[in-house]
């Protein structure tokens, strides 16, 4: 008993120490990816929208019948927090782009801080 060097495994409590900070590394992912993940998946349908716009627009359309169909687009998919006025309509040679930017807070968890994300799709 007096000549074994005692190891770091043997004491007591350094397992639920370790086990505290595996779930607190764990909250903050998951916290992040609660956050994250729907503004990827809202900028997936937003894109799907604006790509189905193009399908059914001609560089002859104003930009105010563009719109219009933006419009129909958004309310066909659901997208209700994000306005069409918004969206950047260009034309070059014998096609219509659109450009679409938004921006989303990202919150960090236990903190007051914020920190702004710019999302841009271009079709």
């Amino acid at each position: 008993m007096w000549g074994r060097a005692e190891k770091w495994t043997d004491r007591k409590g350094g397992g639920q120490l370790q086990l505290i900070v595996f779930l607190a590394i764990l909250a903050f992912i998951v916290t992040m990816l609660f956050q994250i993940v729907p503004a990827y998946y809202d900028r997936y349908e937003l894109k799907q929208a604006l790509n189905n716009v193009l399908d059914e627009v001609s560089v002859q359309q104003t930009d105010e019948e563009v719109r219009a169909i933006v419009k129909r687009a958004y309310k066909n998919m659901k997208i209700t927090n994000h306005d069409p006025r918004d969206v950047e309509i260009r034309r070059g040679g014998n096609r219509v782009y659109l450009h679409y930017e938004y921006q989303i807070i990202l919150r960090i968890p236990g903190t007051s801080l914020t920190h702004p994300i710019l999302i841009a799709i271009d079709i």
